[in-house]
């Protein structure tokens, strides 16, 4: 079955301004495209489910890892990376970069390649192996391609990607080769 693939969203966010707050900033980008027409939700999965696109927004000079979703540390235990919502948020984002609050570039990025996807799958399931083996660290190791932290508070952990790393996944979604040569899976 071919999924569809979203290129690009009906929505121009280049140039407003955002809340200094990172935080806040996501959300006031997710009230522009609810404002937009876009049904945006608030639990697992992608933010527009309706399309499989998760929303990210994120400052131009930022270094800090990036953040996919939370999941309670049984809930990773029992689930394969496949059937999770981690997998769901990585496979096409609306990226919203923003330098000095203002929105300087807003683009979707399709992850679902075979090659980023295998990256990501080998990093989630090395986590999620430890943590079957009893680590309940602060910081789970994954791969270099992403890893697992621990919430402040309750049983949850973040999967988080290092800068660096998801720039190169970045690069990897816009090879060319990837649309020409490759499969999508389902």
């Amino acid at each position: 079955m071919t999924k569809m693939k979203v290129k690009k969203l009906k929505i121009n966010l280049t140039g407003i301004t955002v809340p200094k707050d990172p935080s806040q900033a996501g959300l006031f980008v997710e009230h522009q495209l609810s404002a937009n027409g876009y049904s945006v939700q608030k639990g697992p999965g992608p933010d527009l489910e309706e399309y499989g696109v998760e929303v990210k927004t994120r400052g131009k000079d930022s270094i800090s890892p990036h953040t996919i979703g939370s999941m309670k540390r049984l809930d990773i235990i029992n689930t394969h990376y496949n059937q999770s919502m981690i997998k769901d948020k990585m496979q096409q984002q609306y990226r919203v970069l923003t330098q000095h609050q203002t929105v300087i570039k807003d683009h979707v990025v399709d992850f679902s390649s075979r090659i980023v996807q295998e990256k990501l799958r080998t990093a989630y399931e090395a986590g999620r192996s430890r943590m079957a083996k009893g680590a309940q660290d602060n910081y789970v190791p994954g791969t270099y391609w992403g890893y697992f932290e621990k919430r402040p508070t309750g049983d949850s952990y973040i999967f988080r990607i290092h800068d660096h790393a998801m720039k190169q996944l970045e690069t990897m979604s816009r090879l060319t080769w990837n649309s020409i040569f490759e499969e999508q899976n389902d």
